[in-house]
């Protein structure tokens, strides 16, 4: 009897053990499968900026390639690439032996040119001269003709009278020869003022002649010193080029040549080196055609450049491209219907430079900026992590069998944006509306209310979990980012 009552509570010890190890491993159990949630508490941010980060590269205000204009040999380069140059500081000379041969060859045929027009000058001179001269003296003689041809007209007029007196025997014969005589030597007088006239005409025609071919010979020679001048003045032109100087302000931002090399007279060759202007220093980045469309000109934009380290320059959008560009820098074909991702350029002027970062900024030099496209102040915020896209249902009914029970249920269901609200014990889907999003958080405009707590991780909770599931609060994300 006592064995059997001994027996009896050793039965029930073992049994209420089983019962208790069963209890406890469903207990383990239960906790093991309630999801470990991590927290934060909705609140209001005094700014909340909407950003977007593009890479780029320094770019000049304008950049000058400079061709050689004359050929020839690189004598001396004045300058190193890096410097600081100013319009018109010589930069490099060419040998300029082959144009001054040139150009002295130009000079001495000039001179010739300029000695042959003075001494046509002297004969066209001289030639009006003779003019004057012969004008004189074919007045001279014509006045002396007609003096002449009144003495004979008077000497006429006695020989005639002598004449018919002789011939009355109231002349004598040696009168009359007398008269005669006169008469003849006024009429071989008239003759010889005549001949003279002719030579003198003969001889003013010959003047004019002189002075005609003499002012032809001058406007040949102004062609010629003309023609010479401007060989002469492009030989100049030319020598002076070959020391070529800055066309602007700006830095040496490439110099490829050098000493001894020859060069062409060619706008299509290698530049001797380029000059950038950097007087405004812009910075050309190329922004993802999903983000172009919040960029807009004259907004805020925070560039840092690799070579300065860390610091932050200031800047502001200048202009957005309209097309998207070709990996070649190119406006890309309209016409392409291609499936890849398009860039779009947006030029941003720096600004409040100093000197000495201006001076420390190369073209080139890759650059990152991030533009502000918009901002709000004082408003609610949760961390981006928060969002999940969820199911809900947003139509449906159910109907019921004439004995009540319920017939087939239709849902149509939509995905929809929202978050997790921890209520008491429980994780509640609750979708929101938003507004711009910063770096890490994005506004909320409805659906939560400040104080409110969400569950804003651990990624493999929140990508699973569903609508009313019994969670436990793990660890504030708060507390543990102020750590």
């Amino acid at each position: 009897m006592a064995v059997t009552r001994k027996r009896k509570i050793i039965f029930l010890v073992v049994i209420l053990l089983g019962l208790a190890a069963v209890v406890g491993i469903s207990v383990t159990q239960n906790r093991q499968d309630i999801p470990a949630v991590e927290v934060e508490t909705v609140q209001r941010r005094a700014l909340l900026e909407s950003k977007v980060t593009a890479n780029g590269e320094v770019r000049p205000l304008n950049s000058y390639n400079l061709t050689s204009e004359v050929p020839g040999r690189v004598l001396e380069i004045f300058v190193r690439e890096g410097d600081i140059v100013k319009a018109g500081q010589s930069l490099l000379k060419i040998d300029p032996a082959q144009l001054e041969s040139g150009l002295a060859g130009d000079l001495a045929t000039m001179r010739a040119a300029q000695i042959d027009r003075e001494s046509t000058e002297v004969q066209l001179q001289a030639a009006r001269n003779n003019v004057s001269n012969v004008e004189a003296s074919l007045a001279a003689a014509r006045y002396d003709l007609e003096r002449a041809k009144s003495d004979e007209s008077l000497a006429k007029e006695d020989f005639d009278r002598a004449q018919k007196l002789v011939e009355q025997e109231i002349f004598s014969k040696a009168q009359f020869d007398a008269a005669k005589f006169r008469y003849e030597g006024a009429k071989a007088l008239v003759r010889a003022q005549q001949s003279r006239i002719d030579q003198l005409e003969a001889q003013l025609r010959d003047a004019k002649i002189r002075i005609d071919a003499a002012k032809t010979a001058i406007s040949s020679a102004d062609a010629r010193i003309a023609q010479t001048k401007a060989r002469v003045n492009a030989a100049q032109d030319q020598y002076a080029k070959t020391i070529q100087k800055a066309p602007i302000d700006g830095v040496i931002a490439s110099l490829p040549i050098r000493p001894g090399q020859y060069v062409l007279a060619s706008f299509q060759t290698t530049p001797l080196l380029t000059i950038a202007d950097m007087s405004q220093v812009t910075v050309e980045v190329q922004v993802d055609e999903t983000d172009v469309t919040s960029v807009h000109p004259g907004q805020n934009v925070k560039i840092k450049v690799d070579a300065l380290g860390e610091s932050q320059l200031d800047g502001h959008v200048k202009e957005v491209a309209q097309a998207p560009t070709t990996s070649g820098g190119g406006l890309e074909s309209l016409s392409k219907t291609t499936q890849e991702a398009k860039d779009f350029k947006v030029v941003i002027n720096l600004v409040n430079l100093t000197g000495e970062t201006r001076n420390r900024l190369k073209p080139g030099m890759s650059a990152t900026a991030t533009i502000t496209t918009d901002s709000r102040q004082n408003v609610l915020a949760i961390p981006l992590q928060a969002i999940v896209q969820r199911e809900k249902p947003t139509a449906g009914s159910t109907a019921k069998t004439s004995g009540g029970a319920p017939a087939a249920q239709k849902e149509t269901k939509e995905e929809v944006q929202g978050v997790f609200v921890l209520e008491g014990t429980h994780a509640r889907f609750r979708p929101i509306k938003t507004g711009i999003i910063g770096e890490t958080d994005i506004e909320v405009v409805e659906g939560l209310k400040e104080g409110e707590q969400i569950i804003v991780g651990p990624y493999r909770e929140l990508r699973n979990l569903k609508d009313n599931t019994v969670v436990k609060k793990e660890k504030s994300s708060t507390a543990e980012s102020s750590k």
